[in-house]
């Protein structure tokens, strides 16, 4: 008996290292940090081990908490939510047991289950290295305990003694006598009365499941065969019935069970393994009521893991995390390779994430099908998360993924959530929040958790080891509240769920309505406010004031107290880009635009313009055609840009992407009842009166696509009143989604193309007048009186909808051009750019006219140019497609000359005159009048003075 004992305490460090040394003994949103509720438990104890939610039978909420390394065999306290202390439950080993008296070390409380996580029930209890003397050796088999709703009356169950007493040759080798069922357990709520368990340590730590009816004690378990040496098959396990459609014939849907097997085989077996995947961790699926024998249940799926030793299959979930119906898989490996680095080191651990395929199908697959429903190849349904970097330290093998749980639906937004641990992060752990989506596609985790953010009386060690409560609600404030057990340490941090309310911005009228009037000149004038903004403006600038809103309501539509105000920090952007408005996160905002589809015919011989004429122009120009009064630049607020981009602050820099400043602005948000939202009850004047006041100046009405509505994108960071330590009713302190803090707000013009679909049709002749010689437009060197370039066009509506053409646009070159002042219905955007206005809108048949005149500085026209442009275009606002007759762009050549004034005297001898001397081969060449060339007369002759226009360089035969 001594060389036993001596074998069993070497076994427990083993078994210890198998499931841990492997286990070595931020931002926030809705978990609340502020007001924790702390247990904790002996030194040394491993209290926290293991958690489970749990109701009494008095209706008391609480948590029960393993504590498997206490006194000799392991124990168990049930903790009260609102208690600060714990209490013992009772149980006696050697008496509920067939323990041999001596010797120790079950490590009861190592896991724990239950079918019931919102209501009364029993749970289960195990204890992993539970022996088992029989008169010639002793048995590691294993076991779990079934506790009634008072926690009393433990009753063991039968199947793992009698699973291990009878494995062939186990009385020879004391490695078939080693089983530790209980490793791993779990219950399904629509299966209460079947437990299943796992025994990694099963026939030379191969790993077994087992299958259990707790009422006819019937069983089931896996087949070894094929499974290598310590696989470990059974450290993990969860069940689900969402898996694959009824089979053929049934209505209901089957049990599967999936089981984990993170551990380095000591050789590959067969083909069971990829060799290229040798030592990477396995997770097979099985359907818990088939069999073929008894002991022999083959799998109906194997995943395996990426890299070696990376213990893939250490913990697993099933979890729907996109809403369609079907449970998704959910695979920690804590020592996955990386290569993420952080400070220069690798930050290992990883958690794979498998979507079900069966959304993928035209009808859902059952099990026979043979389909893959978890696989690698197909990237729209696989995704690695990899630990972030964050303030709560950056250790190299933080252990990410060592546990996974599920939380429900903690910020009800309809979507499953789950917990990572990385329970070796440096200051003592951490734990991540991940949020489902429609997509099922994560990106950073949604809040983490660090164990140096919470006030506890000893500093937590191994925070993350265990996660618990599987989405119960102990406070039932309607939210699911987690547990998180720091087994180094000997504590749990029980945190509550604060309810979630959801911001919204609004922006009105004065008068509390959502439509622009249709002509903006009846506006008020604010020219004289205009002249503090930069950048162009029309000589008469227009304003409007209006009113942004923020109210808040709760997700639940439970009503508020509308006195209850919040103070919000508040950014505003006109016409953002999509990327600042979603962060490059999945889930859009919502878009009220009209989405129609288009209906319009064309003409072939038309030409069409297909793209969006006004926000080409805008980008180009750079031109934002409103601006907030005190608005700031991008580069100018910068920093306090930053602090409203909560998804991914480098995505600020897409504000350089649309033109236009920044207007940052402290509101309140006040409480707005579900139904008012849904009813669209309009704000009445207390609420009006109660939001900020921005005013917005329209730099030229002309440039406004009122076919478009007017958007102004808004972030904002909420201030919510954070809970006192040990509050009590933390339902009583909501919170915004920090990262749900941006809407685009739009408005609406009144006029007819702002509601419904409009097809423009329009006619568009140029003319231009200038001096023109044989070679067409032209201007001359020097000359600067009397040249002139008059450019005109003429927009038509031949259509049937409105047009809303608003003006002609021209590119010149400042140097050589000057804007005639004396045509006031021109002006310049830019130094090179002129507009002039087009009376808008066009009803069917009416025209409208504008021009636009330059003067031309002969003076300064550069002998070396030959040639310049004068590039329009029509500006036409429409978000369908223009059908146009004649063309909307214009682009002029002007050709350059110079004029000479030449005297001649002299008499002929002989009667010719030639020229002779160097000639220049074109006027491109040339760079001073000194590059014309010599000019000689031999003979004499008298002439009179004349004058002549004579185009050098040149050559005549006279």
């Amino acid at each position: 008996m001594h060389t036993g004992f001596n074998w069993i305490i070497v076994s427990i460090v083993i078994l210890i290292h198998g499931f841990g040394e492997y286990i070595s003994l931020v931002n926030g949103f809705n978990i609340d940090l502020k007001s924790p509720l702390l247990k904790t438990g002996p030194d040394g104890s491993s209290f926290g081990f293991s958690l489970l939610g749990y109701t009494h039978y008095s209706g008391q909420k609480g948590v029960v908490i393993g504590s498997p390394t206490e006194g000799n065999n392991g124990g168990l306290f049930w903790c009260p939510l609102l208690r600060s202390t714990c209490s013992r439950i009772d149980i006696d080993l050697e008496k509920e047991t067939h323990m041999q008296p001596g010797l120790n070390g079950a490590l009861l409380g190592y896991s724990m289950s239950s079918a019931f996580n919102n209501s009364r029930g029993p749970i289960t209890v195990c204890a992993p290295r539970l022996s088992w003397s029989s008169a010639a050796s002793v048995y590691l088999p294993g076991g779990c305990f079934e506790f009634n709703e008072r926690l009393e009356e433990p009753q063991l169950n039968p199947a793992p003694s009698a699973i291990c007493l009878n494995v062939k040759d186990s009385d020879k080798s004391i490695d078939l006598r080693y089983c530790t069922f209980g490793a791993s357990v779990n219950q399904h709520p629509n299966r209460p009365k079947q437990l299943f368990m796992g025994g990694p340590h099963f026939y030379f730590e191969k790993g077994v499941g087992a299958s259990v009816n707790t009422n006819t004690f019937e069983r089931v378990i896996t087949s070894i065969e094929d499974i290598p040496s310590n696989t470990l098959l059974g450290s993990s396990l969860d069940t689900t019935d969402r898996l694959y459609a009824p089979l053929p014939g049934l209505k209901s849907h089957e049990l599967y069970v999936a089981y984990g097997g993170p551990g380095v085989p000591s050789s590959a077996v067969n083909s069971f393994t990829d060799k290229t995947k040798f030592g990477t961790g396995i997770v097979l699926i099985f359907q818990s009521n088939k069999q073929n024998g008894r002991n022999n249940i083959k799998p109906l799926m194997k995943i395996e893991g990426q890299s070696f030793g990376s213990r893939f299959g250490h913990s697993l979930i099933f979890l729907d995390i996109n809403g369609d119906g079907w449970d998704d898989l959910i695979v920690g490996a804590p020592y996955q390779y990386s290569n993420t680095t952080v400070g220069g080191h690798r930050r290992h651990g990883a958690v794979f994430i498998f979507l079900n395929r069966q959304s993928y199908f035209h009808t859902p697959v059952d099990e026979v099908s043979g389909v893959e429903l978890f696989s690698y190849n197909y990237p729209e349904t696989f995704q690695i998360i990899t630990p972030p970097s964050h303030n709560c330290g950056n250790s190299h093998i933080p252990g990410f993924g060592a546990t996974v749980t599920k939380l429900g639906d903690i910020n009800h937004d309809g979507f499953q959530d789950f917990a990572v641990g990385a329970p070796y992060e440096d200051n003592g752990g951490a734990v991540y929040i991940y949020h489902g989506s429609k997509s099922g596609k994560l990106q950073k985790p949604t809040q983490i958790i660090c164990a140096n953010d919470l006030q506890s009386p000893r500093p937590l060690e191994g925070f993350g080891f265990s996660l618990g409560l599987n989405g119960a609600d102990l406070d039932e404030n309607g939210y699911p509240d987690m547990a998180i057990g720091a087994a180094l340490s000997s504590s749990v941090a029980v945190l509550r769920a604060r309810p979630v309310v959801k911001l919204r911005a609004y922006l009105t009228l004065m008068d509390g309505s959502t439509t622009l009037p249709s002509s903006l000149n009846s506006l008020v004038d604010c020219t004289h406010e205009a002249q503090s903004i930069t950048g162009y403006k029309a000589p008469s600038a227009k304003c409007i004031d209006m009113k942004l809103i923020l109210t808040y309501t709760s997700v639940d539509g439970k009503s508020c107290s509308p006195h209850k105000t919040y103070p919000v920090s508040i950014l505003l952007k006109y016409n953002p880009t999509n990327e600042w408005i979603t962060e490059g996160w999945d889930q859009t905002s919502e878009n009220h635009s009209p989405n129609y589809e288009s209906k319009c015919t064309y003409n072939q011989y038309s030409t069409i313009i297909s793209k969006n004429i006004m926000k080409e122009f805008y980008k180009n120009y750079t031109l934002s055609p409103i601006v907030f009064i005190r608005e700031k630049s991008l580069s100018d607020s910068e920093m306090i840009v930053k602090d409203y981009f909560k998804r991914n602050e480098s995505a600020y820099l897409t504000g350089y992407d649309s033109p236009g400043g920044y207007l940052q602005l402290e509101g309140n948000a006040f409480c707005r009842d579900l139904h008012k939202i849904k009813e669209n009850i309009p704000f009445n004047q207390d609420e009006l009166n109660s939001a900020s006041t921005l005013r917005i100046i329209f730099r030229d009405t002309y440039l406004i696509d009122q076919t478009d509505r007017l958007k102004i994108g808004v972030k904002w960071i909420a201030k919510m009143t954070e809970p006192y330590p040990l509050a009590d009713q933390i339902d009583e302190y909501p919170v915004a989604d920090p990262h749900a803090n941006t809407e685009l707000l739009q408005i609406s013009f009144d006029n007819p193309c702002a509601i419904r679909q409009c097809c423009p049709t329009v006619r568009v002749s140029y003319n231009v007048k200038v001096t023109r010689d044989k070679n067409g437009p032209v201007v001359y060197v020097g000359d600067d009186n009397n040249q002139t370039i008059e450019l005109s066009v003429r927009v038509t509506n031949i259509g049937n909808d409105l047009v809303y053409a608003t003006g002609l646009v021209s590119n010149f070159l400042p140097n050589l051009l000057e804007l005639d002042s004396t045509l006031k219905e021109a002006s310049l955007i830019q130094p090179d750019t002129a507009i002039c206005h087009l009376q808008y809108p066009l009803a069917s048949g009416e025209s409208s006219e504008c021009m636009i005149r330059w003067l031309v500085i002969g003076h300064q026209l550069a002998v070396q140019m030959a040639k310049f442009h004068v590039n329009s275009t029509v500006l036409i606002s429409s978000n369908n497609p223009i059908q146009v007759e004649g063309q909307l762009n214009n682009e002029l050549q002007v050709n350059i000359k110079m004029i000479v004034n030449v005297s001649v005297f002299g008499t002929t001898e002989p009667n010719t005159i030639y020229f002779s001397g160097n000639v220049s081969d074109g006027i491109s060449s040339m760079t001073a009048e000194n590059q014309i060339g010599d000019v000689r007369i031999v003979g004499k002759f008298t002439v009179s003075n004349n004058f002549f226009t004579l185009n050098l360089p040149s050559y005549s035969t006279h």
